[in-house]
């Protein structure tokens, strides 16, 4: 059987069953299956409880996995509380952790639980923070928002796959007993992670991992830094293969709506707006679109490229494009590279991986006199245009009509001043 699912992981309390519906829309192709849902027939059948009868847990398992044998090769969601310890065997492709606070966990739980019952769950999130699997944190986030993290979680899990990359968990054997956790290793402290954002220093980024301790009442002294590499390389038909495994993929669930005010002359504007569907865009599933192609479609001995690697993995890389004449986004213009690619890893998002390929962008286009970058992107990728924002680029042209096949997307061009335009005015 092949490896087609993803392990969703999380304690009770972390927010499983509020983000299935969501996420099933998601991802439409795919089969999903809670952990709990055949409970209430198997206990008709054992004649008890099941989650009360431990001596019923090992049935049960089995029957769960009759029913991902029958739904398999399916791409399958599978979301429950076994840790990868106890479904060693099975044909997980990734894992992946919903997490939440402490506090909240226990206000999730509140209202329909036994006390006993949730400091048995926050005891299961502790053990669970100690896998050292990639984490979703729910707290104080809408059951939408989790789902779309979660779908590009599996996406990119399913784009690594197909290339052949397993993402196994580390070795760690966990055993549920009365409810909570035990390991057979050393168990260390509960932990909630929080990504600290660290400056561009010498090509080198560094990012430190903080913890609090128990209870979320405070820091724990324990910090983990996780250096950010960032070099240069030569974009290769091999090294563009390896930036196109990088999933680009990501979640629609809003756009920038266009308004125009009398007939134009009365300007533009863009309004956020939630989108009732949300559906995942990939740039690299339009035919012939994606990095691997690059170097058959343009002349790319004059372009740039950038990788990002964060303990030796690759998470993320850009790619400039410089005097290519056949490249109508350079418009014949040497004072201008176009970014033609950004990508950072879905687990890497929000990391600061993104700023530093940017500015990295930035240094090799000025560098060869470059006063301007440009950019493209779309009104449905709202958090790309945030970011270009952020980062001080300046949207310099709305083209309603620019792509005749997608009559629902908008082109929008940014443009960034680079410090060689600087040098030269005052000059």
């Amino acid at each position: 059987m092949s490896r087609v699912i993803t392990a969703v992981l999380g304690a009770p309390g972390s927010g499983k069953s509020t983000v299935a519906r969501p996420l099933a829309t998601l991802l439409p192709a795919h089969a999903f299956l809670d952990w709990d849902a055949l409970m209430d027939p198997a206990a008709a059948l054992a004649g008890r409880p099941i989650q009360q009868s431990p001596d019923t847990w090992p049935a049960y398992r089995d029957l769960i996995r009759a029913v991902v044998g029958v739904v398999t090769p399916l791409p399958a969601v599978l979301l429950g509380v076994c840790t990868p310890g106890e479904l060693r065997g099975w044909p997980v492709g990734a894992w992946v952790l919903l997490d939440c606070t402490d506090r909240e966990r226990r206000r999730r739980l509140s209202s329909d639980a036994r006390h006993a019952d949730i400091e048995a769950a926050i005891t299961d999130g502790r053990q669970y923070r100690t896998l050292g699997l990639p984490a979703i944190d729910t707290t104080s986030r809408t059951p939408s928002e989790v789902a779309a993290d979660l779908a590009q979680f599996v996406h990119q899990a399913e784009h690594s796959e197909r290339q052949g990359e397993h993402l196994s968990p580390p070795d760690q054997t966990m055993t549920h007993t009365h409810g909570a956790l035990t390991n057979a290793g050393n168990i260390r402290s509960c932990r909630v992670y929080e990504r600290c954002r660290g400056s561009l220093t010498s090509g080198k980024i560094c990012g430190a991992v903080v913890t609090a301790g128990p209870g979320d009442s405070g820091r724990a002294p324990g910090i983990r830094l996780m250096s950010l590499e960032i070099r240069q390389e030569a974009p290769t038909p091999g090294a563009l293969g390896e930036h196109g495994r990088i999933s680009i993929a990501f979640v629609v669930d809003r756009i920038l709506e266009v308004t125009v005010a009398d007939g134009g002359l009365g300007g533009m504007s863009l309004t956020e707006t939630p989108v009732a569907d949300p559906y995942l865009k990939d740039y690299d599933a339009i035919e012939r679109a994606g990095p691997a192609r690059w170097a058959e479609r343009f002349d790319v001995s004059n372009w740039g490229m950038i990788g990002a690697c964060r303990d030796g993995a690759r998470v993320g890389g850009a790619v400039i494009a410089f005097r290519t004449a056949d490249l109508r986004m350079l418009g014949g213009r040497d004072d201008v590279a176009v970014l033609w690619d950004i990508r950072v890893a879905p687990g890497q998002r929000g990391a600061g991986v993104g700023s530093a390929l940017f500015r990295a962008a930035e240094g090799w286009a000025g560098a060869r006199g470059c006063g301007w970058l440009k950019i493209e992107t779309q009104n449905v990728n709202t958090a790309a245009c945030r970011f270009y924002q952020k980062i001080g680029c300046t949207l310099g042209a709305i083209d309603r009509f620019a792509y005749p096949e997608l009559p629902g997307e908008v082109q929008l061009l940014w443009w960034k001043a680079l410090q060689a335009a600087s040098e030269s005015e005052s000059s």
